[in-house]
């Protein structure tokens, strides 16, 4: 009798828990989104991801430029980047976070366009441009000096930050030219605000290395009815 009602404590407790847990969801379901792609900081306090809607841009799209930060403490998500062909400088693709919040990933820079011709129809388009957002201000980590916009031949090319260290001074990615990823490493001056850029060896192969974010994090958010 008594294991009978140990059970039927724990399946209520389980229930309630349950119910917090989706009513703090709920909170998080501002529209109908579906997001991918996400990390969340060592401590588990904050979480980032992107929206996998795509802009039309001339013959071709774009998707994943618009991007959050849910601080799960305070229950709040911040849509702190947008997918807008008007406001590129506002876009943004988050890929990790740390403890301070301090988010990487890129976006596109209007100042690093190239164009493309396909099926007989020519689009320009910045390429990725490596970023990290400190307090939702974007600041550029650029293309470094081992590529330069001449190199980029596809809009996917371009620098990207995929981790960033928990005190915030080293953050690592990949330098992509036609498609081929090659990985890097920035770090930042003492008493600076500046970032340097460095090329990773690849110990594997000669050939690229891909470095990719941790593991994935799937969220389906649909507006409750």
């Amino acid at each position: 009798m008594k294991q009978q009602y140990y059970f039927l404590a724990l399946s209520l407790t389980l229930m309630l828990v349950q119910s917090a847990q989706a009513e703090s969801f709920n909170n998080f379901q501002e529209e109908n989104r579906y997001i991918t792609d996400a990390g969340i900081s060592p401590n588990g306090k904050f979480i980032v991801g992107q929206d996998q809607v795509t802009i039309e841009y001339g013959n071709t799209y774009a998707g994943s430029l618009s991007s959050f930060l849910w601080d799960t403490e305070a229950n709040t998500q911040t849509w702190l980047t947008i997918a807008d062909v008007s406001q590129l400088e506002k876009s943004g693709c988050f890929n990790a976070v740390n403890d301070k919040g301090m988010i990487v990933g890129y976006y596109k820079n209007p100042e690093n366009s190239i164009s493309f011709t396909d099926l007989g129809q020519t689009a320009t388009m910045p390429v990725n441009t490596a970023a990290i957002w400190i307090d939702g201000q974007v600041t550029s980590l650029g293309l470094g000096t081992d590529i330069t916009i001449d190199d980029c031949k596809w809009f996917t090319d371009g620098t990207a930050a995929i981790a960033i260290s928990n005190d915030g001074n080293i953050i690592v990615g990949n330098y992509t030219t036609n498609q081929r990823n090659y990985p890097c490493m920035w770090t930042k001056s003492a008493g600076s605000d500046e970032w340097g850029i460095s090329p990773l060896q690849c110990l594997f192969r000669k050939e690229t290395l891909l470095l990719m974010p941790k593991p994935m994090i799937f969220l389906r958010m649909e507006k409750s009815l």
